[in-house]
This record gives structure tokens, sequence and C-alpha cells, in this order.
């Protein structure tokens, strides 16, 4: 009977003994208590990298005199795509709820329109102009440099946001892929040489400006350890200055019924949503 509790003694005492060893080891805590533990040292600087998605939009001023009615020029008046971004990124605190924040991103563009205008149509060798249904498409492709400098407000321990000046400087030039497809039947392009349904040009934009504007953004911590952290983030890019010159020119697309109209394309404006997942360290 001795031997009996001397054994029960010695599993209690080991068991004991090996619990609290683990509990030393590997403590249990709250949540918000380890949350508040990685943020111990508010003021270290973190160094974050991002990937995410743009949505880009864009729109312009359009204007004829005379007004030309369905002209195939009403595609450059807006658009909108989807294309990714690269960014790297410094956070300087300069107290616990407050820090600025540095950012450089590549940006790359995507974006277009489609519209389904009217065209004159020659047929009957050239006797005769009808209206021709022609669907015309663009697709804008380039990249920019983004800049910003950002002031942060910590919201809570998970929430932040930043808000400040960017700058967005084209990494090269842009291009335009234009498509003008006929859906009439009895018309065609290059009728008295190469008949065809469907003609594609490229144009190359090398006078891309850089632009000046506001960026704004939210992002949740998500602590992975205690000295990494997931971000996700949404952000707002507000441009305040065109991204294209503007132009003026002549619109003979309807020739027939319109004349030469003056043409003018102005205020061609480029915002940018952006989804993003950040790292920080």
């Amino acid at each position: 009977m001795k031997f009996i509790v001397l054994v029960l003694s010695f599993i209690i005492f080991v068991s004991s003994n090996v619990f609290s060893q683990e509990n030393v080891l590997r403590p249990k805590k709250p949540v918000s208590e380890q949350q508040t533990e990685m943020k111990s040292d508010p003021y270290k600087i973190r160094f974050g990298i991002e990937a995410g998605i743009n949505y880009n939009m864009y729109n312009a001023d359009l204007s004829w005199f005379p007004v030309v009615e369905q002209s195939l020029l009403n595609v450059y008046g807006k658009g909108d795509g989807i294309s990714p971004y690269f960014s790297a990124m410094l956070d300087f605190p300069v107290s616990p709820q407050f820090g600025i924040q540095a950012r450089v991103s590549y940006d790359m563009r995507s974006f277009g329109n489609d519209f389904n205008g009217i065209a004159d149509c020659y047929v009957d060798d050239f006797s005769q102009i009808i209206d021709a249904d022609v669907k015309i498409s663009t697709a804008f492709s380039g990249a920019d440099i983004g800049l910003s400098a950002l002031l942060r407000y910590n919201i809570s321990n998970e929430i932040e946001f930043t808000v400040g000046p960017m700058v967005l400087v084209p990494a090269g030039n842009y291009t335009i892929e234009e498509t003008q497809t006929v859906l009439s039947d009895e018309c065609f392009f290059n009728f008295d040489t190469d008949p065809t349904k469907q003609i594609v040009s490229e144009i190359t934009l090398d006078d891309v400006q850089t632009r000046f504007g506001i960026d704004v953004g939210f992002s949740y911590n998500i602590p992975l350890s205690e000295s990494v952290t997931l971000a996700p983030s949404l952000r707002f890019n507000y441009l305040f200055n065109d991204i294209f010159p503007g132009e003026i020119g002549i619109d003979d697309t309807r020739f027939s019924l319109f004349g030469d109209s003056l043409f003018e394309l102005s205020k061609t404006r480029l915002n940018l949503l952006k989804f993003g997942l950040a790292l920080w360290f």
C-alpha cells in the first residue's frame, strides 16, 4: 500500500513539473495580449513589400464643332482595365499612433474601351455613300514609377490610415492598339485594294506626362509572428493633372453628313483603385 502511494506521489510530482515546463515554453495568452507584445517597440522602423492589382479608371472630355453623332472617336472618352503593381515601403514611427511612410512602386498600366459607331461607307464603285456600323476598340498599355510620402495614423492596433502626396513618372512610352471592325455586310476597309473587315493599328505615345496627386489608403494588420505582419490594403490614387496632353484635330469619319468637324480631346485623367497585400518586417 505504501509502495502504491509512493508511486502515485511520484507520478503526480513528475506530471506537475512537466506541465509547468510546457507552460513556460509555450505560454497561452489572449490574442490582444500577443498583439500588444508585438507592438512593444512602437518606434521600430519597419520595411515592407507589397504586390497587388490596379483598377485603372480613364476618362476625358471630347467636343466637336459641328457635333458628329456616333463618331468613332467617342471611344477615347473613357476606359478601364486591370494591371499589376509592386511596391517597397519604409515606415518611420514618430509616436505610438503616428508615423511617416515612404513608398516606391512599379505600376503597370492596361486599360481600354469599346464603342459601336458609324462611319461613311462607299459602295457601287464609290458612287454611293451609306452608313457603316463599325466597332472600335482601344487598348492602352504602359508603366509608371510611383513615389508617395504618407502620414500614417493608427485607428486601432489593426487598422491603419495613410494619406499624402504622390507623383507618377512614366517608365517609358505608352502604346495604344486600336482595332476597327466593320459590322455592315456590304462594307469593307481598303475596298479598292485589299478588302478587309478589320484593321489594327498601334500608336506610340511619347508624350505621357508626369502626374501629381493624393494617395489615400487603409490597411489591416494581421500578425504572423513577432517580427512579420501581413497587411491587406485598399488605396485610392487621385491624380490632379492630365496623363496625355490635349489634342485638336479633324474628324471626317462621317464627312457625307457633317463635313470636316473640329475635334478636341482634353482633360485626360487616369485615377487608380489599388488592392494590395503587404508583408511588413
